[in-house]
């Protein structure tokens, strides 16, 4: 019984327990934009990761993320890699469907959605393509069935700003 306690407490202390392909857990590395950053690691109890991020400390001294965050299904496969950049998402972040096929991308740039965005069935065939522009909706939207025939299509206009100045109430 001790023994077990011992082994339990042991595991649990060991913040750097297993390693993860391509790079092992709780190493300083740098980041695409050579800031320095640590691997985190969320494991579930059978010690599989459910979650893998790269934190760096900003000036107050929290951990923030800044890098690749990977999250993995129970069995193992991933789920999603995301990038972040001072703790928002930045960058091209991909999801998968539990049978290993691409669910979705789409490209952000200061948290913010921005790009081109696609969907895809678990069968591979294509759901939706939308364009974002900081955030917002603007461009084509256009929504597929199953059997990759166009089913809605709806153009989204930026709107105009009425708060500048000579804008009339």
């Amino acid at each position: 019984m001790k023994l077990k306690i011992l082994l339990i407490v042991s595991l649990g202390l060991a913040g750097c327990y297993g390693s993860i392909p391509p790079e092992p857990p709780c190493q300083e590395s740098p980041s695409p934009d050579g800031i320095v950053t640590r691997i985190r690691i969320k494991r579930d109890l059978s010690r599989r990761p459910r979650e893998v991020w790269h934190v760096r400390q900003d000036s107050s001294g929290s951990w923030i993320r800044h890098g690749r965050d990977i999250h993995y299904f129970l069995t193992g496969q991933t789920a999603a890699i995301e990038w972040y950049r001072s703790g928002r998402l930045n960058g091209q972040a991909s999801y998968w469907h539990q049978n290993g096929a691409l669910q979705g991308e789409i490209k952000y740039k200061d948290g913010l959605a921005d790009g081109l965005a696609r969907t895809w069935y678990d069968d591979g065939t294509l759901e939706s393509e939308r364009t974002w522009k900081d955030g917002k909706l603007e461009g084509i939207d256009r929504s597929f069935d199953r059997r990759g025939r166009l089913v809605r299509e709806k153009v989204w206009q930026p709107k105009a700003d009425t708060t500048g100045p000579g804008v009339l109430p």
